[in-house]
């Protein structure tokens, strides 16, 4: 199980809160993962249909977007040698997703400009 019951509650309560007020700025209520660098940082669950996730996803391209995805795709992906998506049980989300936001996008300028700098020399 990805997910444990207390964490979809948590996140089903931050997508009422967000229906309610507006505000999806919340803290992050689990992380997902994959052993070659995939991340879902999820802050939410749609309370009507409980599948569909809000957070900051990152496929491993360097480009970390805000955004939704399905529970159900992340459970069945299809992953090289076996391997499958797993819930980070070491982390716990101790600010909001606009923070986690700002740094992966810092970090994905840093990567990007170490790329660039380490090409310059294969030219």
């Amino acid at each position: 199980m990805l997910i444990t019951a207390e964490q979809h509650r948590k996140l089903i309560d931050n997508g009422r809160k967000s229906a309610e007020t507006g505000d999806d700025d919340h803290f992050p209520v689990v992380r997902l993962t994959t052993p070659h660098g995939w991340s879902w940082i999820i802050t939410e669950a749609d309370p009507q249909d409980i599948n569909k996730l809000f957070g900051l996803i990152d496929l491993g391209t360097n480009t970390p977007e805000v955004g939704h995805c399905e529970l159900s795709q992340i459970e069945n992906a299809k992953l090289p040698l076996g391997m499958r998506v797993e819930r980070d049980t070491s982390f716990t989300g101790h600010k909001p997703l606009s923070i986690y936001m700002r740094e992966a996008d810092e970090e994905a300028v840093r990567k990007f400009a170490e790329t660039c700098r380490g090409a310059r020399g294969k030219w």
